[in-house]
Parts: structure tokens; sequence; C-alpha cells
């Protein structure tokens, strides 16, 4: 807001006598503020996507640990020094704990930043309702966590090599 607002009124200023030359040029500040805010969010995205991969990792940890779902998302919400990831896991948990965990689990979806997190949800929630089963002498649970940190890592992958090749351009 420093930048913006002094810009625009040094444009309508500078440009009151051409209207289509200040229109234009008020069009592309907003056309500049709206890159850089996109620039930001894609930023805070792949940063979120990153601690959330180490986060699946904690989590495959404190589940061998507890062997259950809720207390190992809530012990690793609890030691984590991630604060967005933390939020996150305590949300999940809350679903998890919940006397209707079915309609706060469709409320988190409609909150929950990407789909991995959804993914998460689900398949925490699932396992908690049901429990955890065994296919080829492992757990169902964490088979199902690799293959979301597998996507993850795929898609930070696909995002970095965009980021290079605009760079490139």
């Amino acid at each position: 807001m420093l930048i913006v607002l002094p810009l625009a009124v040094a444009i309508i200023a500078i440009t009151k006598n051409n209207t289509l030359l200040m229109t234009m040029l008020l069009i592309f500040e907003l056309f500049m503020i709206d890159t850089f805010i996109d620039g930001m969010v894609d930023k805070l995205d792949n940063k979120l996507l990153k601690e959330q991969i180490d986060f699946f990792s904690e989590i495959r940890h404190a589940y061998h640990e507890f062997n259950m779902v809720e207390e190992a998302i809530y012990q690793v919400a609890q030691d984590d020094d991630k604060p967005e990831m933390s939020r996150q896991a305590e949300k999940i948990y809350e679903v998890l704990i919940s006397n209707d965990p079915e309609s706060e689990l469709e409320k988190y979806y409609d909150v929950a930043p990407n789909s991995y997190l959804k993914e998460f949800a689900g398949v925490s929630y699932l396992t908690k309702e049901f429990g955890d089963r065994k296919i080829d002498n492992s757990s169902l649970y964490l088979k199902n966590l690799n293959n979301i940190s597998q996507e993850m890592q795929l898609e930070i992958l696909k995002r970095d090599k965009l980021n290079l090749s605009l760079i490139h351009i």
C-alpha cells in the first residue's frame, strides 16, 4: 500500500489531462500488483508443500510409535516447528476427535489450503473410523501417506521446472 497509493496518485497527477494514458497506466499498475500477489501466493504454496513432506515423514514415525492416527497427528502438531503446518494438523486432529467427524471433515474440505491435505484428512478419518488394514504385511495408512508424499514431490518438481523455464524465457 505504501507503494501503490503514491504511485496511483502520481499517475493521476501527471496524466490528468490525458484520460486514455491515465487509464492505461492504472490498469498496468493493477496488473503488476496482481502479478506480484500471485507470485507471493505461489511462493507460500510451495513452502507449504515442502513443509507437508516433512510433516508426513514425522506422522509416519509417530504412527509407528502410537499406532493411532489421531494421536500421531496430535503429537506431530505439538512438536512441529512450522506454524502453518501445525495449524493444519490441529484442524485435522479436531476433525478426528469431534462428535461428528464426517460433517467436520466436509467443513475442513472447504478451507483446506490444498488437495493433498484434503486427501490426508480423508485417509486419516477413514483409518480412524474403520481401522488400519495390513496389505502385504504393511500398513495401508502408511502406504497412502507415501503415495500422497510422492504426489507432492512430483508437484514440487513440476513447479520448480515451470519456474526455471519461466526464468529462462
